[in-house]
């Protein structure tokens, strides 16, 4: 029952959703085993009920993480594909993002390779010279 809400949630507020078309905004479900946050980042995270869904014949609230910024960036650094470090870029350059905030949470990223770490390090430093 949870993989079907979540698929329903993720076709009408998805990537190429017509709320995507519309807004030009779209949410990706993402798990917590899948995603590299740092540590703490449940405690800055914003949590908002969004329904309820079914699981093992209960009734339980459906709940989004909105992770703060800086952890959002961090996580997507951990994953390092080339839409994520543009995405990472751009805050920088929008000045949503600080220096030492990135690099203080990524060094304490969970899971995840040092030649990952040493990667996104260095791109952190190559957006911050951009700016």
């Amino acid at each position: 029952m949870v993989q079907r809400f979540w698929e329903a949630l993720m076709r009408e507020l998805g990537q190429d959703s017509e709320f995507h078309i519309e807004t030009g905004t779209y949410i990706e479900v993402v798990s917590e085993t899948l995603a590299r946050f740092p540590d703490g980042w449940e405690a800055r995270a914003k949590r908002i009920c969004i329904g309820e869904t079914v699981v093992h014949q209960n009734r339980v609230p459906a709940v989004a993480y909105f992770p703060e910024i800086h952890d959002l960036a961090v996580a997507k650094l951990a994953v390092h594909r080339e839409k994520d470090v543009e995405f990472v870029t751009d805050l920088v350059m929008l000045g949503a993002v600080e220096r030492e905030t990135l690099i203080e949470r990524f060094t304490r990223v969970p899971r995840t390779d040092q030649a990952i770490i040493a990667n996104g390090l260095n791109d952190i430093e190559k957006a911050f010279a951009r700016r």
